[in-house]
């Protein structure tokens, strides 16, 4: 088998020697293979939008873009003002879909995203370490809102672990 040489891109280097990233540092990256460098992957050509850290999915880092894609995409990507709160809202055209979608993602064992979000005209920026708020997810399904709802815990993420 062949090794490759990874070339990480010129964000990815800084931010790994530094030994972490922070909402300070004001780095966008162009895509998200370029993000998946932070985290040791390496990702090659089209990815998702989720970068699996963990085996088991329980880390991930979120890559999205803050508007909608296209009328298909059945989530509508929303940060808050205060930038503490990230949750999507489910447009499925059933309540009782709604409500499944919020349930599964409550049931699944995902419980932080490293959040990097990607406005129109520009890459995707750092925005924190947010962790699944279970609770608050609950309400909203009670009041008919069906949000998929991050709650921010760090506004500093450090990349040293996942480099030994």
């Amino acid at each position: 088998m062949e090794n490759k040489e990874v070339i990480l891109c010129k964000e990815a280097k800084q931010c790994i020697k530094q030994g972490y990233i922070s909402i300070d540092d004001n780095i966008e990256f162009r895509t998200i293979r370029d993000v998946s460098d932070l985290f040791n992957k390496h990702y090659d050509g089209f990815q998702r939008s989720w970068i699996k850290i963990d085996k088991d999915w329980q880390r991930v880092a979120g890559c999205f873009q803050i508007y909608r894609a296209s009328n298909r995409n059945i989530y509508s990507n929303v940060l808050s003002a205060d930038g503490n709160c990230f949750y999507y809202l489910i447009n499925e055209e059933s309540d009782s879909k709604k409500e499944e979608a919020v349930n599964g993602i409550i049931n699944h064992e995902m419980k932080l995203t490293y959040l990097f979000l990607k406005y129109p005209g520009s890459g995707y920026k750092f925005y924190g370490v947010f962790e699944k708020d279970i609770e608050a997810m609950k309400k909203s399904i009670e009041n008919k809102e069906y949000k998929v709802i991050y709650k921010k815990i760090d506004d500093k993420l450090d990349l040293t672990q996942f480099f030994n």
